[in-house]
């Protein structure tokens, strides 16, 4: 998979210190503005992520079907506060909650770095999904691996929206299971873990461009969506808040 992050490259910001925290299959991409950044915070960020890795391991270990299932189960009694918060929005989307998890771990990382570290500009990356809290507009290109529209237009995510999750499902490529086949559904919601979720309930409706304009439908009654992006082949539709700018190809369809 290390080529399909190669638009971690991409990234253009002057006043963002970028580095990597991995541990086991977590691979977080972090940018903090420099004003704010020290030296030990990679090291700090680190020892939190391993944290998070063994209560996510210790709860699959003795619940199995979290890792499993496609569809909500009953949270138990004994889940750890990040666990159940995955369970409880994952029953209110309708798919499993393993699906939420990366967003998950993105916005833990990013809540503890506010919180406790200290930064007016943060976007945490963690396998294509983002966490973003800050200060000053950011634009977010879509990468669809497979789609000649592949960083094709840009989203500004502006302050008044963040802290904000920017999540992308697909169903042609990636690890995660999906029932779709979208090149592309990214969903900005004020929760990560919800916009993660969303993104693989809304991407597992796509199975023909006939279904953008369905699934643009059905998010307009999804209140916690501030914006949705889908790519399927040479076609794109958008809904929500959000400004786009398009880099306009020849024999690209729009929906919106």
């Amino acid at each position: 998979m290390k080529n399909s992050r190669q638009y971690r490259y991409q990234v253009k910001s002057e006043n963002l210190v970028k580095f990597l925290v991995c541990y086991k299959q977590s691979d977080l991409w972090i940018g903090i503005d420099k004003q704010s950044y020290q030296l030990i915070y990679p090291d700090l960020i680190y020892r939190k992520l391993v944290k998070l890795r063994h209560l996510f391991e210790t709860h699959v270990a003795k619940y199995p079907d979290f890792k499993s299932s496609l569809t909500p189960i009953i949270p138990p009694a004994d889940a750890e506060p990040m666990i159940t918060h995955l369970y409880q929005l994952s029953e209110k989307v309708g798919v499993g909650p393993l699906a939420g998890i990366a967003g998950c771990f993105a916005q833990q990382i990013g809540e503890f770095i506010i919180k406790k570290l200290g930064g007016k500009q943060l976007i945490v990356e963690n396998g294509g999904d983002i966490y973003i809290n800050g200060q000053q507009t950011s634009q977010v290109l879509i990468f669809s691996q497979k789609s000649k529209l592949t960083h094709a237009f840009s989203i500004e995510i502006t302050p008044d929206i963040t802290p904000c999750g920017v999540c992308t499902s697909s169903g042609k490529y990636g690890h995660s299971k999906n029932l779709g086949k979208a090149d592309s559904v990214t969903v900005i919601c004020g929760d990560a873990v919800m916009a993660d979720l969303l993104a693989t309930a809304l991407s597992n409706e796509i199975k023909s461009a006939r279904d953008i304009e369905k699934v643009l439908e059905w998010s307009e009654k999804i209140d916690e969506i501030i914006f949705i992006a889908i790519i399927f082949n040479q076609h794109i539709g958008f809904r929500g808040k959000c400004n786009i700018y398009p880099i306009a190809q020849e024999g690209t369809s729009y929906a919106d």
